[in-house]
């Protein structure tokens, strides 16, 4: 009878709760995996022997935890409406990623010396393909008048009034410029919808709230 309540006891104990460093919408991120992918940075940012300093240590934390926030955002928007990155995809991002290792074996020991595994970064890959390609689908294309292109071309290099000749740069080159930034806009615009609908709570204290990496 004792036996029996000690394995129903057994039975019924349930696995300790995984450490989280933030939740989006409520969806945890644990350490384990932000401790993982901070080691694969700290791996490529130094190299595998060296010790960053504290300062360094400090930045690649936040650049992955932020992230890990946006990514886990976006990877929940893309659900949401159904969008998905094909496993080839994945496979064929996975496979770059084993050449530019270099020699033959190289990118298994940088994911062992992180103490991470090729299913950790899989994910981490899928998760990054997912967020580049849904803004870049919500962006969606973006055009510019000939009326624009003329104001930019009159327009004087160091200030809004208008110059009495045109500009000399290429019709081409000013199209370009104008797309970029009208790409760049929309994008801001995107991200800052989605992020304002989004509920992120950060639970690690890494002395500040995590910001936009800079630099």
């Amino acid at each position: 009878m004792a036996l029996f309540l000690v394995v129903l006891a057994s039975c019924n104990s349930t696995a300790p709760k995984p450490e989280l460093v933030a939740k989006v919408n409520g969806e945890g991120i644990t350490k384990q995996e932000f401790d993982e992918l901070v080691r694969l940075e700290l791996h490529d940012y130094v190299g595998p022997d060296a010790r960053p300093t504290a300062e360094t240590e400090a930045k690649i934390k936040n650049v992955v935890l932020y992230r890990l926030v946006e990514e886990h955002m976006f990877t929940q928007k893309a659900r949401a409406i159904g969008f998905v990155v094909p496993d080839s995809d994945v496979e064929t991002e996975l496979a770059s990623m084993r050449n530019q290792g270099g020699k033959d074996g190289a990118f298994e020991a940088r994911l062992r010396r992180a103490d991470t595994s090729i299913e950790r970064v899989r994910e981490a890959v899928r998760r990054r393909l997912v967020t580049l390609r849904l803004v870049e689908r919500l962006v969606g294309e973006v055009q510019v008048t000939d009326a624009e292109i003329e104001a930019a071309r009159l327009a004087r290099p160091l200030g809004p009034t208008p110059s009495a000749t045109p500009s000399d740069e290429p019709r081409s080159q000013t199209l370009d410029r104008l797309l970029t930034r009208k790409r760049f806009a929309k994008r801001a615009q995107v991200m800052g919808e989605i992020r304002s609908q989004t509920q992120i709570e950060q639970l690690l204290d890494l002395g500040r709230r995590i910001r936009p990496p800079s630099g």
